[in-house]
């Protein structure tokens, strides 16, 4: 457990890892030290625990830790934790995708359902494409996704944009 304030201690509310990993008395369990055995392993995970037992904190954790946009801010979020004193290789190296299944409102007609599913997956394809602009080259989220098209819109970011344009024939303004 790490505690920086024991006068004053709290328990955080929310899961973005980046914001209270130092808040003078956060209490958080350090887990960073999982990060290495994750990556020794095969990529096969599946994090089964009750509500409020800290995965998306955890997610959030492995997605700061790994995301190319928070290298500057490594020492300070990770300098007195575990991986903070030996970070592997693999830190601040990748493109974060990420997804609050949370938000989608399963209740209700099927379409409705549908488009609640459709508009949570195109903001986050939005905020990625956002957030890589200056290393994805300016992509333009217009460009890639594709309106009611969530299996399109998937495949146009993440296999057109990384994979040599094999799919450009569903991108939007080249169909067909």
């Amino acid at each position: 457990m790490v505690c920086q304030d024991h006068n004053n201690p709290l328990f955080p509310a929310h899961a973005q890892f980046s914001k209270f990993s130092n808040d003078p008395g956060a209490i958080i369990a350090d887990k960073t030290r999982f990060i290495r055995l994750l990556e020794a392993g095969p990529f096969q995970y599946m994090f089964l625990r009750p509500r409020r037992w800290g995965k998306s904190t955890f997610l959030n954790m492995l997605a700061t830790y790994y995301d190319v946009e928070t290298k500057d801010q490594f020492d300070e979020v990770f300098g007195g934790l575990d991986i903070g004193k030996a970070p592997t290789t693999s830190r601040n190296s990748h493109l974060i995708l990420l997804f609050d299944l949370s938000a989608i409102n399963p209740v209700g007609p099927r379409e409705e359902v549908k488009q609640s599913i459709f508009r949570n997956i195109s903001g986050s394809l939005r905020s990625f494409l956002r957030r890589y602009r200056d290393i994805l080259g300016n992509a333009s989220p217009e460009e890639y996704i594709v309106p009611n098209g969530i299996a399109d819109s998937l495949k146009n970011v993440l296999v057109s944009k990384f994979g040599g344009g094999l799919c450009h024939s569903t991108k939007r303004g080249n169909r067909s």
